[in-house]
């Protein structure tokens, strides 16, 4: 059938009319979902901006505790990510279908899946029931969630290596070990080092809130503090957070960007970084073999029989899942789900049009820098930490986990579009110029078309990283399945857990699947 001039207006006059038409039902969804008035919302802002300015007072007294708790976290975070790195380069081959078995690649990713879906502060908090409070049982939950996400993208990255170079390798008849450590391990070595790094940024940000349920680090004095109602101690942690973390991300972009910032021209230069090399690989298994130990020593340790005897509790419970709970649960599910979907549904507008002043390439170069300082101060505090700030302002309840996570996915999705968009060859601006055309209009109709899929992609990531979020969000008292889980956890009530765990994993995995099956479709 011909597409006639009449049937094109006609057709994108429909495609306007049901774009106008979703966005009026999610707004009303949204407001009915929160329950809130006008008068709710201002009654909000008012207590956040005493908040605020309550924050403004920096207390100092407790320096040498915070300094300590922070370098706790940033171990812990470490130990973690470099043990979850390398055991995942270990077994990431196992998961790839280009190079093991396709059916024992598939059912191992399905087991992978089920622990990677779970929460690292769900993990540290079933933890610390089962082991005991402190540092260590913080690093076991980092690490188990690192080992299963690293594992994950790497088995991704190793899938997409050309098919031909393995067979070439193949030919030669080497050993499983041998075609590994010389096919496999070289064309990956760049690809594990940053993803080392993008972990370690990740578990700073989470291990900084694990002390909130007993498992170390600074987490403990932020909820401390925030319990006391001692916000200018509070503000104090926060900016020694957030420091630590701009140090990590630094640290991260230069490793990242190394082989571009620093090129070895002569064999001497290169047998000079082998040695250097090597001596950076003593420093950091004598750096680890120390934080493992003071990770260990910190933990309140409990004797390994009743460790035994609790954790056969744990599984014992799986005969005895109370599906009478069912309906409490999925209208908890529902909470989440609606958190996570409305804080990346508004993000996604806000990113945009934040991210064209972020950008070098769409706005003057001067501004992009003042916003994306601005930018890294948003992705930089943890969903959680924000929503335990807006629940001092809404009390408890859905909207402050709204509030967390729509600022935080703002920040991010905005920073990682930037990337994108300052990484586009095609100079849309040059053509918006020459045709005499605004530079927010260039924006929207060259720009954002043309970058449209990778805009996608970000947002379903995002939204799948928001389902997990928002399920914790409810631990702090932002609603939802996380709040159910805090209280079932606290009293051990293992079969409930067990109920609560099984239909969250079930919900982040479909998730996960439908996004994929989008993003190939936009893609394609």
């Amino acid at each position: 059938m011909k597409m006639t001039l009449e049937k094109f207006i006609k057709l994108h006059k429909l495609k306007t009319f049901f774009k106008f038409l979703t966005i009026i039902i999610v707004l009303l969804l949204f407001f009915f979902t929160l329950n809130l008035d006008f008068q709710d919302y201002i009654d909000g802002f008012t207590r956040l901006k005493g908040l605020v300015i309550s924050m403004m007072r920096i207390d100092t007294e407790d320096k040498k505790i915070v300094l300590f708790k922070m370098f706790e976290t940033i171990v812990t975070a470490f130990a973690s990510s470099f043990i979850g790195v390398i055991l995942a380069v270990l077994c990431s081959p196992f998961l790839a279908t280009n190079i093991s078995n396709k059916y024992l690649a598939r059912f191992l990713t399905i087991c992978f899946s089920v622990f990677r879906t779970v929460p690292a502060l769900v993990m540290a908090a079933i933890l610390v029931s089962l082991i005991g409070i402190g540092s260590f049982t913080g690093f076991i939950s980092l690490l188990i969630i690192t080992f299963f996400s690293a594992t994950k993208l790497l088995k991704e990255y190793l899938e997409e290596i050309n098919q031909a170079k393995i067979q070439s390798f193949r030919t030669f008849g080497f050993s499983k070990f041998t075609f590994l450590k010389s096919c496999i391990y070289p064309f990956s070595k760049p690809y594990i080092i940053s993803l080392f790094f993008l972990t370690l940024e990740s578990s700073i940000r989470g291990a900084s809130v694990l002390g909130m349920v007993g498992a170390g680090g600074i987490g403990e004095e932020l909820w401390k503090n925030l319990s006391f109602l001692r916000y200018d101690k509070v503000s104090f942690i926060i900016l020694i957070l957030l420091i630590f973390i701009f140090l990590t991300d630094s640290l991260s972009w230069f490793f990242r960007k190394k082989d571009s910032l620093i090129k070895i021209t002569t064999y001497q230069g290169y047998k000079k970084s082998k040695v250097i090399s090597k001596l950076v690989t003593c420093l950091i298994l004598i750096l680890l073999v120390y934080s493992l130990n003071i990770l260990y020593e910190d933990t309140n340790k409990i004797s390994l029989p009743i460790f035994l005897e609790r954790l056969l509790v744990f599984f014992k419970k799986l005969s005895y899942l109370d599906f009478s709970y069912t309906p409490k649960v999925l209208l908890a599910l529902w909470q989440s789900f609606l958190v996570a979907f409305f804080a990346t549904f508004f993000a996604a507008p806000t990113a945009i049009v934040i991210s064209y002043f972020a950008s070098s390439v769409t706005s003057n170069k001067t501004i992009a820098f003042i916003i994306k300082i601005f930018i890294n101060f948003i992705r930089t505090l943890p969903p959680v930490i924000v929503a335990i700030l807006f629940f001092s302002g809404f009390g408890p309840g859905l909207i402050s986990g709204f509030f967390a996570l729509y600022f935080y996915t703002s920040g991010v999705i905005t920073k990682v579009y930037v990337d994108v968009l300052e990484s586009v060859e095609t100079d849309y601006g040059l053509y918006g110029r020459s045709l005499g055309l605004k530079n927010f209009y260039t924006y929207l109709k060259l720009w954002l078309p043309s970058t449209y899929t990778n805009f996608v992609s970000i947002f379903l990531y995002r939204f799948e990283s928001n389902m997990k979020n928002s399920s914790v969000l409810g631990m702090v008292g932002a609603g939802g399945i996380g709040q159910l889980l805090m209280n079932h956890i606290a009293f051990r009530n293992w079969e409930k857990v067990w109920v609560l765990l099984i239909f969250l994993i079930i919900t982040i995995i479909l998730i996960e699947n439908l996004s994929e099956y989008i993003r190939n479709k936009v893609n394609n």
